[in-house]
């Protein structure tokens, strides 16, 4: 099997757009879970939204923090393929592979939860909304699988 091969400049160019994307959206997981912690009542909706939020956080600061080094080291030794990249950068695909959309399922997670704690209609409208982003987000992944 070949390895796949892209123009120069396209892997770092990614993982800067990874690394910038995750960063926002991680920033909105910490602003969620700010609010979810100081005005939720206290539902155990309001944790599991919480506990969704902080999840998300983490992962997306993480996904953010290993696509920055990706993307540096892509830039710096010109890479066209994965195997270019440095050795000790090369397992930080996989972790960033598997934190960045762990990371976005939780956000989902947690804004189809934070309904739940005004009513069952805001539930119901917030869950759509998060199933919704569910399916756009996996139907991304998938085209580019």
């Amino acid at each position: 099997m070949t390895e796949l091969s892209f123009p120069p400049g396209y892997l770092p160019d990614l993982y800067g757009q990874i690394s910038s994307l995750a960063a926002v959206l991680g920033g909105f997981a910490v602003a969620a879970l700010t609010v979810l912690l100081t005005t939720s009542p206290e539902k155990r909706v309001a944790s599991w939204a919480s506990g969704a939020s902080a999840f998300a956080a983490g992962s997306l600061i993480a996904a953010t923090f290993l696509s920055a080094i990706i993307s540096t080291d892509a830039g710096k030794r010109n890479a066209t393929t994965f195997g270019e990249l440095t050795p000790d950068v090369i397992p930080l695909l996989t972790y960033q592979g598997v934190l960045f959309p762990l990371g976005l399922y939780a956000l989902l997670l947690s804004l189809g939860l934070c309904g739940w704690i005004r009513s069952k209609r805001t539930g119901i409208a917030t869950t759509v909304a998060a199933l919704t982003g569910a399916i756009g987000v996996t139907a991304g992944f998938v085209a580019t699988a």
